[in-house]
This record gives C-alpha cells, sequence and structure tokens, in this order.
C-alpha cells in the first residue's frame, strides 16, 4: 500500500472523485440500519480511517497503519497489525487459513453457470479450509468459424501498455515502443484469407457490424470484421487513421 498525493487541481467545474462521491451521498440521504448517516467521512484521511475498520480481522487488514505512517511509508505490505506494525513481507507462512469454510467470505460458484455454491456443498468439498484448484469444462464458443468467417480472434496484451492507453499512451516511451495496434497472425492460415487493410469499413459480420482495420494509435482495441484473427506468430505492423470508423 502506498498513498499518491494530488498532483494538480481539477481543471474547470471538475471535482475530485472523492468529493463528487461525498455530495452524491448526502444527496441521496444514504442511511445505516439505525438511521444515521452511511457515510460518516468527510475526506481523505477519515475515509481510510472508515476502511480501517472494514478491513479489520479480514487477510487486508490496515488496522495497525495510521494515515501519517501511510503518508510516510515508501509503500507498505498488508495485513498490517498490532503483531505485525511494519506489515508483512509474506503472506501464508502459517498455512492458509481464510479458505475454512467459517472463515470464508464466499463459497465460490460454478465455473460454467455461475451460480453461487452453497455452504453445505463447500464444507464437503474444502471442511479443512485448505486452497482449491478448480478446473472447467470446456465450451465450444458461440459463433465457431465457418467458410464465410475462417479466423478466430484471441486478444492478447503488450508489454508497453495497460487497458486503453489512457495514462500509458501519454508516457513517450511506452508510447515510441509500441505506438499502434498490430495483428498477428499464424504462419499457415486457411486458402484464400487475408488479413483486413487499415482501413476503415462496416462489412457486414454474423454478430453485428464489426469495423475492420488495425485499430487505432489512440485505443489498444482491435478492431476485426472476421470472427477472428488468431494473436499468435510474429506480429505484423499495420498503420491505421485515428478517429471512429466513419459510415454507418
Amino acid at each position: 500500500m502506498h498513498h499518491s498525493d494530488k498532483a494538480v487541481d481539477p481543471p474547470g467545474d471538475a471535482r475530485p472523485d472523492l468529493d463528487i462521491w461525498l455530495d452524491y451521498a448526502r444527496r441521496m440521504d444514504f442511511r445505516d440500519r439505525d438511521g444515521h448517516p452511511l457515510v460518516g467521512w468527510h475526506d481523505a484521511e477519515s475515509a481510510f480511517t472508515a476502511w480501517q475498520e472494514c478491513s479489520r480481522g479480514r487477510p487486508c487488514d490496515y488496522t495497525g497503519l495510521s494515515y501519517e505512517r501511510l503518508r510516510d511509508a515508501d509503500g507498505i505490505q498488508w495485513p498490517v497489525t498490532r503483531t505485525h506494525p511494519d506489515g508483512t513481507e509474506r503472506l501464508y507462512t502459517d498455512g492458509i487459513t481464510w479458505a475454512a469454510p467459517d472463515a470464508c467470505e464466499s463459497y465460490g460458484k460454478d465455473l460454467t453457470s455461475g451460480d453461487p455454491a452453497s455452504e453445505a456443498a463447500y464444507r464437503e468439498l474444502n471442511p479443512e479450509g485448505r486452497a482449491v484448484l478448480r478446473s472447467a469444462a470446456y465450451v465450444p464458443p458461440h459463433q465457431p468459424p465457418d467458410p464465410a468467417y475462417p479466423l478466430q480472434l484471441n486478444t492478447g496484451r503488450t508489454l508497453y501498455h495497460f487497458h486503453t492507453r489512457t495514462k500509458t499512451g501519454r508516457a513517450p516511451q511506452l508510447n515510441a515502443a509500441a505506438p499502434e495496434v498490430w495483428w498477428s497472425s499464424p504462419p499457415r492460415r486457411p486458402a484464400g484469407t487475408a488479413l483486413p487493410r487499415a482501413t476503415w469499413s462496416r462489412p457486414p459480420a454474423p454478430a453485428g457490424p464489426y469495423a475492420a482495420g488495425c485499430g487505432s494509435p489512440t485505443s489498444a482495441t482491435a478492431w476485426c470484421s472476421c470472427r477472428s484473427i488468431t494473436a499468435t506468430g510474429t506480429p505484423t505492423r499495420a498503420r491505421a487513421r485515428t478517429g471512429p470508423p466513419a459510415g454507418p
């Protein structure tokens, strides 16, 4: 954990996120079960104090970490408690305890349907509270490849950017290392299959009007009119103009 101070004041009529949430809670008049205001904090420090109580007794216990220490420390590893006032370098040195049926916060869910597991089923599965490794049965894709759309898209990550590049794209070094989106295609593809050109279009597609092209320097999203292009093999760079696809 670490503390990050505000770098600049919000421009114009913009406000800090915390101020917006506090104002929202006030206007909605949220109350707890005793009728008192649900949100009792008023600034970053009091919000941290409230979160300390939420974390009490849980794996990420912050109750031994003061706000002053959070500001002064160059990062500190949770849990931070009275018995570990300087943080905890390694977790689970005494074994895993949070998976026990009487200590866990949930009992998991079915990996296919998403249905929550019952307490009885979890107790039968894991009575000793050990780590559980679960496997999921293979589920075929909703739209498998066909002669009209023979390629599959497997989205991936790039080392230099995070999500949609809203922050990493502004760092000159990171943007220079990976300024554009690219396709990576396997060396062998079905006969007659070609990668889309780096131009915008909206060809018909079975699941909707996908925009074809090789992405945009302002986005980490690769758009494709096919069901997909497999992201394996040697990356092939392609340029695309910025902005949304033109036309209906």
